[in-house]
């Protein structure tokens, strides 16, 4: 076995592999497919690993399993250890009660290695509130750590079959699998339990171990200055072209993941490209790059959620050199002294029970800030309650959370005891409940809603592709209400709301096949379903969603108020309005429906206001508040438009 030893110009690689995670999740568009570093990290690990393994199996024959374990504990908790705790001192001033309290669980997940699953239960790694989650960047750890708790076990099972065959079969049989699952994972299991879990991402590593094996049995390949400098290219490139809408993982990953196989086995120590990566910044930032990786999605997330404004470009430089100066003391004081420990010990119980206690302080320390009485009983350094202001932005449901299926004997769901009108959408119908009990002349109506289910026939949203009972539910819903609708003369008005998202932009709802819809499909179902209503004699309003600027205004309220700053901050002027392209598409819908949108409600004054009298209009996410609801329905431009 031939195992080549230390390799500056693979720390070079790791710093370009954290540069563009760090400069992509920051937020500059600029360079997209950043993400990408972390596929590069996945597949250095799982050459650099493998190396190990293999030279201790050809000098002993087995693997000290607890020694190994040892310095992975020794490589990854202390760094980890020290951010949790840093980081949990800040989100204590920062984060609301839930917030914080998820934030709680994400550290208990995060000490056992299991964020990718926390993650993957509910959130959409490039949605915009994953920005916000201090932790989620976790998530490639945990893979790993799982990676590594199972594949030394492999390694020695395959070595002791005393097969030259055995080892390169097996590993690429498994590779293939992984590959498989990543590229068809999307249909079976949703996007976000592909992106996250070890199965679909077991071939990126493996990628990197195959070719370790190779090199271990035949030899480093001869430097070739054209594959080494198509791996550059490919790999810089990529992180260009690749972006949120390209299908990831799966098999156009292969080119990131490819690029970086052939920087590692054809780059000559003597080619301009081994000199580029050796370079000394390069090398610095490559030692540096886990503490990098450890830092910057805690102070990018926490500051986000601070300041409630998206940063400027050149906050967001402040931030990328700030994460840079932690990472070098982190580096410096914490990671080094601990590998330096580690070299001295000869015994592995003591360090691995240190290890263990730690482990258990940062699970119990999570377990007390997601407990949901201690994240609410806190005051802001302003003296303001987080528990009373957070009341302030929870969800609203209208007249009640049950209004699910239409039932002619549920008062809850009733404004009177006989309802001419139907209230029919999802959570952004929910929030019009308050404004249609404060119009004049009163209309009674019923309530049929359901959070994340667009009131448009034959059509679902699904957040992941996966069409699953949630998306049948929400097929079935929409049909019993339209029957019902067709077959009670006494609902005379019919008020349809949801954000409206699938007239322009519908790549995620799926008809009943649990088929993607384009725009055409959408616009002639919806059209359809009009022009059926209007046969049975009623009249139809599309009421559109509130006018929102690129930031939460609700979020924007609650920091405002924890600081004790005036609310009128968060006002936004009629240009940022980013709801402005779908009430233009609502328009077209014009000559089926009566079209109400609340942007010359909130914005008449030239402004669009976010608050009155230190009452928040803006719940939960983008919705309308209970007082924002109620407000505009003794608006006399909603009157009017109602009438």
């Amino acid at each position: 076995m031939k195992i080549r030893g230390y390799r500056k110009d693979i720390d070079g690689l790791r710093a370009l592999a954290v540069l563009p995670v760090i400069l992509s999740h920051a937020g500059f568009a600029w360079i997209p497919g950043g993400f990408l570093g972390v596929d590069v990290f996945f597949v250095i690990s799982g050459y650099l690993i493998t190396n190990l393994l293999l030279r201790e199996l050809t000098q002993t024959g087995t693997v000290k399993l607890s020694t190994f374990y040892l310095r992975r504990a020794r490589r990854i908790l202390p760094a980890l250890f020290v951010v949790i705790a840093v980081t949990s001192v800040f989100a204590w001033f920062i984060l609301l009660p839930e917030e914080l309290a998820r934030f709680g669980r994400s550290i208990i997940a995060t000490s056992v290695f299991l964020s990718n699953v926390f993650f993957a239960r509910g959130t959409d790694y490039f949605a915009p509130e994953a920005t916000l989650s201090p932790l989620l960047h976790t998530w490639s750890l945990a893979v790993e750590e799982q990676f590594y708790l199972l594949f030394p076990l492999l390694l020695i099972f395959l070595w002791r079959r005393r097969k030259t065959w055995a080892m390169p079969a097996a590993l690429v049989f498994i590779f293939v699998l992984s590959l498989t699952l990543a590229q068809f994972g999307h249909q079976l299991v949703g996007t976000s339990w592909t992106y996250y879990s070890l199965p679909t991402r077991a071939w990126e590593l493996l990628a990197g171990s195959l070719a370790a094996v190779w090199v271990s049995c035949v030899g480093q390949p001869k430097p070739r200055l054209l594959l080494s400098v198509l791996g550059l290219g490919g790999l810089v490139s990529s992180y260009f072209i690749f972006n949120e809408s390209v299908m990831h993982p799966g098999i156009l990953t292969a080119i990131p993941v490819m690029s970086v196989l052939l920087l590692i086995m054809f780059t000559g120590s003597n080619s301009v490209i081994y000199r580029t990566l050796a370079s000394a910044p390069l090398v610095f930032i490559g030692l540096i790059s886990y503490s990098a990786y450890l830092w910057h999605q805690p102070i990018f997330a926490l500051y986000r959620t601070n300041n409630f404004l998206p940063p400027t470009h050149f906050e967001l430089w402040i931030l990328v050199v700030l994460t840079l100066l932690l990472a070098t003391a982190s580096w410096r004081w914490v990671e080094r002294p601990f590998r330096k420990q580690g070299a001295k010990d000869s015994s592995t119980k003591t360090p691995m029970f240190k290890f263990a206690a730690a482990t258990a302080v940062t699970v119990l320390l999570g377990v007390g800030i997601s407990n949901p009485a201690i994240a609410s009983g806190r005051v802001s350094l302003s003296g303001v309650s987080f528990s009373e202001v957070s009341k302030k932005v929870e969800s609203y449901y209208g007249l009640s959370k049950g209004c699910r299926e239409i039932s002619g004997d549920n008062p809850r769901c009733q404004s009177g005891e006989n309802p001419t009108g139907l209230l029919w959408g999802d959570s952004y119908a929910m929030h019009l409940a308050g404004a249609l009990i404060e119009t004049e002349p009163l209309i009674d109506f019923s309530q049929s809603t359901v959070s994340a289910c667009s009131p448009i026939l034959g059509v679902s949203f699904s957040k992941d592709g996966v069409f699953s009972k949630t998306q049948k539910d929400c097929l079935r819903h929409n049909e019993i209400t339209f029957n019902y609708l067709l077959d009670n003369s006494e609902i005379r008005t019919v008020i349809l709301s949801t954000p409206w998202e699938a007239l322009a932009s519908p790549q995620k709802y799926l008809n009943s096949d649990g088929v993607v819809q384009t725009q055409e499909d959408i616009d002639y179902k919806l059209r359809r379903q009009l022009k059926a209503l209007l046969d049975a004699g009623k009249d139809v309003i599309l009421v559109g969603p509130p006018p929102r600027p690129n930031y939460i205004p609700s979020s924007c309220l609650i920091r405002q108020e924890l600081k004790a700053l005036e609310l009128g901050a968060c006002d936004f002027s009629i240009e940022q309005n980013e709801n402005f392209k779908v009430e233009q598409v609502l328009l077209y819908y014009q000559d089926q429906a009566t079209i109400i949108l609340l942007s010359p409600v909130m914005c008449s004054t030239g402004k669009c206001i976010t608050s009155k009298s230190g009452e928040y209009f803006y719940g939960f996410g983008g919705h309308l508040s209970p007082h924002g609801s109620k407000w505009i329905g003794q608006s006399g431009i909603f009157r009017d438009l109602l009438n």
